[in-house]
């Protein structure tokens, strides 16, 4: 059970127009699966000068106590910031999780001090708001390559895209 109405999409969307970066020079990537990290990325942004930062969007309390069972964390030397998008309405509960897992919070941020890992906070008007916590984690910046693979699989959603909304207006789902 999601604690927002929005989707993960609306969730995107609001993250792209916050403000929190650049969206003329920065390159956006929702849903990084395959191709580039270690793991799955919910939202990406690459920094003009090649730093990545990673968003988990995370709809549910449920959602996040399940991010601390998972073998696999959000860890990848690629990465140079960190932060969770939360619902504002589980933002103080979500704070006592984090100090639970202070262990693992530790290792996410490659440090030997617990500190209160950074949060992107929306409410349910799509509003974005930086709050507290230490987003840095240390990570390098991305090789050339590594940014032609951005740019390659930004390419293949793309055409994909259009191939899904091209079905759904001849099935008389969409209009343009």
């Amino acid at each position: 059970m999601a604690d927002t109405k929005l989707t993960v999409k609306e969730i995107e969307l609001a993250l792209r127009n916050s403000g929190l970066w650049n969206k003329r020079n920065d390159v956006m990537l929702p849903n990084l699966s395959w191709g580039l990290l270690n793991h799955e990325a919910d939202f990406c942004v690459i920094t003009k000068s090649g730093y990545l930062t990673e968003v988990e969007i995370k709809r549910s309390f449920n959602d996040l106590k399940a991010d601390f069972k998972k073998d696999v964390f959000h860890k990848d030397e690629r990465v140079y910031k960190f932060y969770y998008c939360l619902p504002e309405s589980i933002v103080e509960k979500s704070l006592a999780l984090f100090k639970e897992n202070e262990d693992k919070i530790k290792q996410l941020y490659n440090t030997d001090y617990y500190h209160d890992p950074a949060l992107l906070i929306y409410d349910e008007h799509c509003a974005i708001k930086h709050d507290g916590g230490y987003p840095y984690r240390g990570g390098r910046k991305l090789f050339l390559e590594e940014r032609e693979i951005v740019g390659r699989l930004m390419s293949l959603r793309y055409w994909d895209l259009q191939e899904k909304l091209n079905k759904e207006k001849k099935d008389g789902r969409i209009e343009f």
